[in-house]
C-alpha cells in the first residue's frame, strides 16, 4: 500500500492514531474519515452525538494528534447535512449551507497546522505489534498491550515509531531500543531477526511470554 487510511469516530485517544504509524515502511498515514453530530435532535441516544462545545474541540483536537501520529491527512467526511433526512454529520447546515461551529474551528486547526513544516528522522525507539495476535479477533485495532505501551511512551515524551513484527526488515538501522509488548507467538523469522537485532547491540524488552509458536 501506498499509505495507511482510518476512520476516526468517536473519541479516539492519541495512542489509537499512533497505532497506526508506518512510518518505518515508508507508508503515510491519513484519517480519511471522522466527524461529529451536534444537533439536539441526537442527544436522545443517538450514535455518536456530542453537544456543540465538544464538538469543536474535537475538530481541533484530532488534527493536532493526527499530526502527533505522523500523519498528514484529516478528512471530514461530510461537508453539509443531508437535505432529504435529519443526518446532521455536515460543517455546514443544508440549503442555505450556513457555517456550523466545527466549521470555524476545523477552518482555525488547518490554518494553522498547513504552516507547520516537518522534517522527519527514524527514531530510535520502536513498539513491535505482535501481528500474530491479531489474526482472527474482534478488533484487531484495539490490541491492549501494544496500545498501553503506545500511551506510556507518548506519556513520557519519548520520540518513537510502531512496526508490525511481520516487518521487521523494514527496522531502520537508527532502532536501538524495542519494546515487544505481550507477543505470546512469533513466526522464526520474526525470532532470528530480533536475535540478530540483539546481537547487534540492540536492546529489547519482551513483555509476557513467548511459549507458543505460530
Amino acid at each position: 500500500c501506498d499509505f495507511v487510511n482510518v476512520h476516526a469516530y468517536g473519541a479516539w485517544p492519541p495512542s489509537q492514531i499512533k497505532y497506526y504509524d508506518h512510518s518505518a515502511e515508508g507508508m503515510g498515514f491519513a484519517v480519511g474519515e471522522f466527524g461529529a453530530r451536534s444537533h439536539p435532535s441526537m442527544a436522545g441516544g443517538g450514535w455518536g452525538w456530542s453537544p456543540e462545545p465538544e464538538t469543536r474541540r474535537q475538530f481541533l483536537r484530532l488534527p493536532n494528534i493526527t499530526l502527533g501520529g505522523t500523519g498528514s491527512l484529516v478528512c471530514s467526511w461530510d461537508w453539509k447535512d443531508m437535505e432529504s433526512c435529519i443526518f446532521p454529520w455536515g460543517l455546514v447546515y443544508p440549503c442555505d449551507l450556513t457555517p456550523k461551529g466545527q466549521f470555524y474551528a476545523y477552518r482555525a486547526a488547518s490554518h494553522v497546522l498547513s504552516q507547520v513544516r516537518l522534517d522527519y528522522a527514524d527514531p530510535r525507539v520502536y513498539v513491535l505489534v505482535a501481528d500474530m495476535n491479531e489474526l482472527g479477533t474482534r478488533d484487531p485495532q484495539n490490541w491492549q498491550p501494544a496500545l498501553r505501551c503506545i500511551d506510556m511512551l507518548l506519556r513520557c515524551g519519548v520520540p518513537f515509531g510502531v512496526l508490525h513484527d511481520t516487518n521487521l526488515t523494514k527496522l531502520p538501522a537508527a532502532a536501538r531500543l524495542v519494546f515487544y509488548p505481550c507477543p505470546f507467538t512469533m513466526t522464526d523469522d520474526t525470532h532470528a531477526r530480533l536475535e540478530e537485532f540483539v546481537r547487534k547491540g540492540g536492546i529489547l524488552y519482551v513483555s509476557g511470554e513467548v511459549s507458543y509458536d505460530e
